[in-house]
């Protein structure tokens, strides 16, 4: 049996709670994130985040060359790779979600 659960950290939490519930050996069940479920279901294989960082710095430092360090792109940069994962994830529409943080700006 699996367990899918919405993200790692509620799979460490069912753990937990059934190892302190069940005071003998037990076969447990895999509970896994689904993102990890979706990732076994699929061929793609994911990108270690910092190896997508140093991919993607020089591609923007050619669009702004000399703007910023690598060390200054990485304050901001992984967060930007977060959002992207996010829009994947649950198959957002980028130019709407593009859109909606513009609107928010300004």
């Amino acid at each position: 049996m699996t367990i899918v659960l919405p993200g790692k950290r509620a799979a460490l939490f069912l753990q937990n709670e059934l190892q302190k519930e069940l005071k003998s050996a037990y076969l447990a069940p895999e509970i896994i994130s689904f993102g990890e479920w979706i990732e076994g279901q699929s061929d793609l294989v994911s990108i270690d985040p910092t190896v997508a960082l140093c991919h993607l710095y020089p591609i923007y430092d050619a669009k702004f060359p000399g703007k910023e360090s690598f060390d200054q792109f990485l304050t901001w940069g992984k967060q930007l790779i977060n959002d992207w994962n996010e829009i994947g994830r649950y198959m957002l529409d980028d130019k709407t979600v593009y859109q909606n943080l513009k609107d928010i700006q300004q």
